[in-house]
């Protein structure tokens, strides 16, 4: 088994997309690393995707607001500001559900941050770079908020949290040197954690400023891209 710990998102980088199928015979292959996964995708998504490689490592969830373990079966760290928004959630949620003509999609099953897609009336997808601007306007006012998006949806997490933060905790707990360990992304949301470690890649779908910023540029997408 390959023991330098990997640190890696997981859409665009073990799988295709949202709601794409998953290539089973590369994530059997992922059995042979030390996989940290670490991904804006809430705990219960994260804890089947685990058990599917057999994977029994802590994992970063929902952009670093928190580190939770499969082995104690709880977080075993919670992002200190996770609070403050709390406080102003359901003010958040009251504001997306009023974009005049759009239409915003919350992702379920998250606590500690809220993640979301806008659509026009004709359901068509408004790109990320728009509706994370449109959203930023929205929520102008309030303090204590960070909004960052993925290729898939747009984040709206505490201030101050990040998957690079949650990694330095991460290191700290599980006793490894982020000098020597790698990292991979696709998605600005990613470039925190990557320029902590060693030796930082990405596959063929990244942005082109994941691109511009890593070590590696893989030819290959997603999953072949990671395997690469």
């Amino acid at each position: 088994m390959f023991e330098v710990p990997i640190i890696t998102d997981i859409d665009g980088c073990v799988s295709p997309k949202r709601w794409a199928a998953l290539d089973l015979e590369s994530l059997e292959k992922l059995k042979s690393y030390r996989i940290f996964f670490a991904s804006g995708r809430s705990q219960p998504y994260m804890e089947c995707l685990s058990q599917t490689v057999d994977n029994r490592e802590p994992y970063i969830v929902e952009n670093g607001s928190a580190i939770f373990s499969s082995i104690h079966n709880e977080y075993v760290w919670i992002a200190p500001t996770v609070q403050e928004l709390a406080r102003v959630r359901d003010e958040i949620v009251h504001r997306l559900s009023s974009l005049g003509q759009l239409i915003a999609k919350i992702e379920p099953g998250k606590d500690f941050s809220i993640s979301c897609a806008l659509y026009s009336s004709n359901k068509s997808l408004i790109s990320m770079d728009e509706s994370t601007a449109l959203i930023e306007d929205r929520l102008s006012d309030l303090t204590g908020v960070s909004i960052l998006h993925s290729n898939s949806a747009v984040d709206i997490t505490a201030a101050g949290v990040s998957k690079g933060r949650a990694l330095q905790v991460l290191s700290d707990i599980e006793g490894f040197d982020l000098s020597a360990a790698y990292g991979f992304g696709d998605a600005e949301n990613d470039l925190s954690f990557l320029s902590l470690v060693g030796t930082s890649g990405c596959p063929s779908n990244a942005l082109p400023s994941v691109k511009g910023q890593v070590s590696y540029c893989s030819v290959q997408p997603d999953i072949l891209g990671l395997l690469d």
